[in-house]
């Protein structure tokens, strides 16, 4: 009689001899992933905080506070490419990812998308902007609705993820957007209204959350070019938990498009009263531009929110270039670690220089 398990057991006569095969050992060997565009090369699983020398910082990495799971992977897709070829550790912290918005999933998704594709996009939207949303424009708050697109949300987000393989890391807060949380149509958030008492409440909510998670590396966080109250939100809870050494600002893709040199400038001028440093912000493009197609790719995981034309557009805003805005201290601490050149130059904006309109989040 013989019984197979991790050993095999053998019967003769009245004694019983048992003899074990032992399990077969894993490989320690590291495993290695290939990465997407010109950082397309095998890079080892990186240590998780290896310590390098940067001035009041004890880790080589970056954390991007994203408000919702596409805006860091619009904004900066290839500049994570360029720090993870630097040896950066990357944490994406996607801050509101209960949601019900998912304009371009299902039925209702496709119906929207032939109608762009027949040039009545700009009638729906001119009917948003005069307040005469139809009732399907309102958030969906049945709870089971609310959890199967923010689990799609989140299958997005890591798909896009795994274009990096283990260099980057997403962490969702689990936090209910604007939308959701206010009962307001995605038209209505966008708009530069003063925080009320609940928005002041979710500032400090998200702050302590965000407090330990960015305590160590540099921050980027959103500059809230389209004044979405969520984007808003996410920037003030950075500044109000990290020194202003550490933290920067990057220009969110689509919104960035419809904003102009004035606006720009005057909201520079709102983040330097922010942070309260006194060093003036400057504007560096990290990542080389003209690489369209390879964001493309990278971001075409987002398929809910934008159409496929979309994402190409948005691929190529600005000839593919993704703008941070950055203090003297902030650049000090970026050399010092190591993170490659940096391209663009101090003061005031351009007028942004893209010319495609701002697509709806």
């Amino acid at each position: 009689m013989v019984r197979s398990w991790i050993g095999r057991r053998h019967l003769k006569g009245k004694n019983r001899v048992e003899t074990c095969v032992p399990a077969p050992r894993r490989s320690t060997r590291r495993r290695r992933v290939d990465l997407v565009g010109p950082w397309q090369r095998a890079l080892p699983r990186p240590i998780p905080f290896l310590p390098v020398l940067c001035i009041g910082i004890m880790t080589k990495a970056i954390n991007i506070i994203s408000p919702h799971y596409d805006d860091a992977a619009l904004s900066l897709a290839l500049c994570i490419g360029h720090w993870i070829e630097a040896g950066a550790e990357i944490r994406v912290i996607n801050c509101f990812t209960r949601t019900s918005h998912a304009p371009f999933s299902g039925e209702h998704g496709r119906i929207r998308i032939a109608l762009r594709s027949m040039g009545l996009g700009r009638l729906r939207k001119f009917l948003l902007h005069r307040g005469l949303q139809s009732v399907a424009a309102a958030p969906r708050t049945d709870p089971e609705k609310v959890e199967k697109i923010s689990a799609l949300r989140s299958r997005e987000d890591a798909a896009f993820s795994k274009f990096y393989g283990t260099a980057l890391t997403s962490i969702g807060l689990g936090r209910s957007d604007a939308p959701l949380r206010k009962q307001l149509s995605v038209s209505f958030v966008c708009r530069p209204l003063a925080f009320d008492a609940e928005d002041h409440a979710e500032v400090a909510a998200l702050g302590e959350q965000l407090r330990e998670i960015v305590a160590t590396g540099l921050v980027l966080a959103p500059l809230a070019l389209g004044d979405h109250l969520d984007h808003r939100i996410a920037r003030q809870a950075a500044a109000a938990v990290v020194g202003a050494d550490r933290l920067a600002f990057y220009e969110e893709l689509p919104y960035a498009a419809g904003v102009g040199g004035d606006l720009l400038t005057a909201k520079l001028h709102e983040l330097e009263t922010l942070v309260g440093s006194g060093d003036p912000l400057a504007r560096i493009t990290p990542a080389a531009a003209g690489r369209g197609e390879e964001k493309g790719t990278v971001i075409s995981a987002y398929r809910s929110q934008f159409s496929r034309r979309e994402l190409g557009e948005i691929a190529k805003l600005g000839g593919g270039a993704e703008r941070v805005w950055a203090s003297g201290a902030w650049l000090a601490a970026y050399g010092k670690c190591g993170l490659g050149t940096l391209g663009g130059a101090a003061g005031a904006a351009d007028p942004n220089g893209i010319g495609v309109p701002n697509a709806e989040y």
